[in-house]
């Protein structure tokens, strides 16, 4: 699984760097053998300056499933991980099991079909 993580007028310290990476590998666990990489984008919220609001948009390559796209936006860059981690495991399950889901419906219809031809 390729990782990448790029700062944007944000300080990356190895701390936050291995924290990161370590929350969204932990998070995606049970999914490791579909995720073909994850790119993590880090930087200002221009939209709440006032705030000191912090984005980390994170773009996660799925096998068979395609590119799913999150962003959280925390003061703390720590804390926007574990809640992304978190989110982005929910969305993945989702996701699999809706693709699941419609090739299982398209099986049966397809098998309905052909027992009304042939039945």
């Amino acid at each position: 699984m390729r990782f990448e993580v790029h700062g944007m007028n944000v300080g990356l310290t190895p701390s936050l760097l291995s924290h990161i990476e370590n929350r969204l590998t932990i998070s995606l666990d049970c999914f490791k053998d579909r995720i073909r990489g994850i790119v993590v984008r880090l930087g200002r919220d221009h939209f709440h300056d006032d705030h000191h609001e912090m984005t980390l948009k994170i773009q996660v390559d799925v096998e068979r499933v395609g590119t799913i796209y999150l962003e959280q936006n925390e003061s703390d860059l720590y804390a926007a991980a574990d809640m992304a981690g978190e989110r982005l495991k929910r969305v993945v399950r989702r996701k699999i099991n809706r693709r699941r889901a419609m090739h299982r419906h398209a099986r049966q219809d397809q098998s309905r079909k052909l027992a009304a031809v042939w039945g």
